[in-house]
């Protein structure tokens, strides 16, 4: 797992790198911390490689986040900093008013700042499309163009639904906004993982594959 999540951080952080922008404007700024510098220790000893590998967290919820985080946004690069941390990605439930003051925490402290969002998704093929399963998907943006559909995705969730349901988006226009955007299936709270453990092995693997 940490493998994968460190891997998932070299793409972002190559993607952010390419583009000269970071996801949090569109403005050029300072180059990022390359992908080569946070990977480094992966290159290290080999007696002892778990042990070389950074950790990075890629779910932070922030206090914009009732009930699952009490963090100020600002105060997140500096934990990070404190613990060692190379990266860490904010991923707040259906919203990114936190994105702002969190990137410039992490950018004071050296840490290098990862915009996600908590989104929930109606699940394809429910019984009654009025009623869709709502599952959570975890999306980050690795470019500009990522942050702008994360923004039209997050917005959208909010506008763009019957008032009668919680904040979603349908995977057709997850699907028509994913450029620039890295997903991760939501862990737990995901459908892939309920599916799984409703021994729906088949609907987990189409699902799985929406996703790719």
């Amino acid at each position: 797992m940490k493998r994968f999540c460190n891997h998932l951080i070299a793409r972002m952080i190559d993607g952010r790198r390419q583009s000269g922008k970071y996801a949090v404007d569109k403005q050029s700024i300072a180059a990022p911390s390359s992908a080569e510098s946070i990977c480094k220790p992966l290159l290290g000893r080999q007696s002892d490689p778990m042990a070389q590998i950074p950790f990075v967290h890629l779910r932070t919820f922030s206090a914009y986040t009732i009930l699952d985080g009490a963090m100020e946004p600002a105060a997140i690069g500096p934990a990070a900093k404190e613990r060692g941390f190379p990266a860490v990605a904010l991923c707040d439930r259906i919203g990114l008013f936190a994105s702002m003051a969190f990137d410039d925490g992490c950018r004071a402290n050296g840490v290098q700042p990862i915009t996600g969002c908590f989104l929930r998704i109606a699940r394809p093929g429910s019984a009654d499309p009025s009623k869709p399963a709502l599952d959570w998907i975890a999306l980050y943006a690795q470019d500009a163009e990522g942050y702008e559909n994360l923004c039209k995705l997050v917005s959208a969730s909010h506008l763009d639904r019957p008032s009668e349901l919680e904040a979603h988006v349908g995977m057709d226009f997850v699907g028509d906004h994913s450029a620039g955007l890295i997903a991760l299936t939501g862990g737990g709270e995901g459908a892939v993982a309920r599916l799984i453990a409703e021994e729906q092995q088949f609907e987990a693997e189409a699902y799985l594959s929406l996703l790719q």
